[in-house]
């Protein structure tokens, strides 16, 4: 939408893609997502702001997503790749969403034309919710159905001279200008299948750590379901672009969320093991969290394993460039989750119960982990370590960089109101215009 660096005061509404009406479950990237944009039109409004588009992993927060790059195979819309020739609509009507409507099984003409009864069974679900359970047992066998049709029509469109792009050469120029970040995270979605779903630290150790042997072994083996993530992700990508194309013809630009950190169990900790603060077993050395605050007495745990800042540094911060390029193909506007922990983060150290017993010893392991914060009294189950990356300078030019070269219009970076003053400063610093702030803090400074 350009570069003008300006934010331009307006309304927006923020919605969930998983949040948006859908008759399978789920909310889409399909004809509801193109009502709602209609919709923030019509109210007048300039942005639509969405939560974080990743694929989810345990516990299916979009906060803590597979990759950085890759999009939810739950919001590639089934109703298109109906209209692709790539499923039968008779086959998604015979799945149970777990939203409540009763599956049926019709033939495909009475499917099509829509001659068959809609029954609700609340015992099969509710269709306020998302059944995360039947959403990962049912869709991607929706999904690899739709594959081997794709793969069909491939090697068609190799047989003849249809006008234009053929298929299979679109999707083959995709997988290359998306190698990037695409090769790795294709074979890491296949070895999570192949290794039943376990995180990657506990994987065979050649692949766990990337040994060239094992990559290329467990690239030939798995070759077809690498092909099968690598078209998912074709067709979000394609079918966000058309979205993305509509919601701009309409004068509605989105605001895309990014997480500040990390899963564990994601492709890009296992991809880059050497910016993340992993032992020498790649466990993490520390995890991330918050000290006390207003929202928690006791401070939170995320889990969440650190940046190695120095040693991004070292690489001119290539992921995060990387990571922010392909942000703006996605988004209009970028926001930045916990902005902060870009400049300052905290560590956290986890005691066992019998640790806890012992005070002395706690404040010795605490001092030997150079925990600057005081030891409180009642010795809390999280000490928590405040660490500066003293990387302003250079977070600065990824910044610069995003606005020249990446064309991006605006980030805006999340506070919170203990950390707010400080936030703006870095913000003013970085010449970054906007934070988010929270609406309750704000009226609660005013009185």
């Amino acid at each position: 939408m350009g570069n003008s660096n300006v934010f331009k005061r307006n309304a927006g509404i923020l919605m969930a893609i998983s949040s948006l009406p859908s008759p399978y479950g789920i909310g889409t990237l399909g004809k509801d997502a193109y009502e709602f944009v209609d919709f923030v039109r019509d109210s007048n409004h300039k942005y639509w702001q969405v939560l974080p588009v990743g694929p989810t992993t345990y516990g299916d927060s979009p906060y803590q997503p597979y990759s950085a790059f890759a999009g939810n195979p739950y919001f590639v819309d089934l109703d298109m790749l109906i209209e692709e020739g790539l499923l039968l609509k008779s086959e998604v009507i015979a799945v149970d969403w777990g939203d409540g409507i009763i599956p049926v099984e019709v033939s495909e003409d009475d499917a099509v034309n829509n001659r068959y009864p809609v029954n609700h069974d609340g015992y099969l679900g509710d269709d306020r919710y998302v059944s995360y359970e039947k959403m990962y047992n049912e869709r991607f066998n929706v999904l690899r159905k739709a594959y081997e049709r794709f793969k069909g029509k491939c090697v068609s469109a190799k047989l003849t001279l249809d006008k234009g792009l053929p298929l299979y050469k679109r999707f083959d120029n995709f997988v290359k200008d998306n190698a990037y970040w695409l090769k790795d995270y294709a074979m890491f979605m296949s070895l999570k299948e192949y290794f039943n779903q376990k995180a990657w630290g506990e994987w065979d150790r050649d692949i766990k750590f990337r040994e060239p042997e094992a990559m290329q072994r467990y690239e030939d083996e798995l070759s077809d379901d690498i092909g099968f993530w690598n078209f998912i992700q074709y067709e979000f990508y394609t079918q966000w672009g058309k979205l993305k194309a509509y919601a701009n013809s309409n004068g509605i630009e989105i605001i895309g969320d990014i997480p500040i950190y990390m899963g564990y169990d994601s492709v890009d900790v296992w991809a880059n093991q050497a910016e993340f603060q992993l032992d020498e077993n790649l466990t993490p050395v520390k995890v991330a969290g918050v000290p006390p605050d207003a929202f928690s007495d006791m401070g939170q745990k995320w889990g969440n394993p650190l940046y190695d800042w120095a040693k991004m540094e070292n690489s001119d911060f290539g992921w995060w460039r990387m990571r922010m390029a392909n942000s703006a193909r996605l988004y209009d506007i970028i926001r930045i989750d916990h902005f902060l922990g870009i400049i300052k983060y905290y560590t956290n150290i986890t005691f066992t119960e019998k640790q806890l017993e012992n005070p002395a010893k706690i404040y010795d392991l605490l001092n030997s982990n150079n925990v600057i914060n005081n030891v409180i009294a009642a010795i809390p189950s999280n000490e928590y370590d405040e660490i500066r990356t003293g990387i302003e300078d250079t977070i600065k030019s990824i910044y610069q960089y995003q606005n020249s070269a990446l064309g991006i219009l605006d980030t805006i970076g999340q506070d919170y109101s203990d950390l707010n003053l400080e936030a703006d400063t870095i913000s003013e610093k970085l010449s970054n215009p906007d934070n988010m702030k929270l609406l309750r803090d704000v009226l609660a400074k005013l009185g």
